[in-house]
């Protein structure tokens, strides 16, 4: 299974890596050791014998995305973010470490009326452990939490 602490990120041994969000009004939340202990300890009383398990925080992988669409008036950019940031946020349809398809941003931006398509998209990371795979989808690590850095959008 994963595990960030083998320098191949994946382990020889079964091991379980939970990975815990807090609940926070913080953009980027992160657990301290106290919550990190009390989670590990719930866990350890139940996990299978011969099983390692591993509890951390998330990994949050900054993007920076580059939009270009056509539209038929005027767009509010805060609009735009705010789509964006729910496509990425963990919850319905996004798990933590899922990779990011450029389509689903398309999808999610041209939910808003006045955009009539997007003509180009581009999505960066400055992350090393992220890369682009041979179908567009931007991987990122298995504990990683993807946020929006950066957005810049042109009509």
């Amino acid at each position: 299974g994963f595990d960030r602490k083998e320098p191949t990120r994946v382990s020889r041994y079964p091991v379980v890596t939970v990975v815990v969000i807090p609940d926070s009004d913080s953009p980027l939340p992160l657990p301290d050791e106290r919550f990190l202990r009390q989670v590990r300890r719930n866990i350890e009383s139940r996990r299978i014998i011969g099983t390692l398990v591993r509890i951390s925080g998330p990994v949050y992988i900054p993007l920076d995305i580059r939009i270009e669409a056509i539209v038929s008036g005027r767009v509010q950019i805060t609009d735009v973010e705010e789509k964006i940031k729910s496509t990425l946020a963990p919850g319905n349809h996004r798990r933590i470490g899922d990779s990011v398809f450029e389509g689903d941003i398309e999808s999610a931006v041209c939910e808003i009326d006045e955009i009539l398509s997007v003509t180009r998209i581009e999505i960066s990371t400055g992350m090393p452990e992220c890369y682009k795979d041979a179908y567009g989808y931007l991987e990122i690590p298995s504990d990683g939490v993807t946020w929006l850095r950066n957005l810049k959008f042109r009509s």
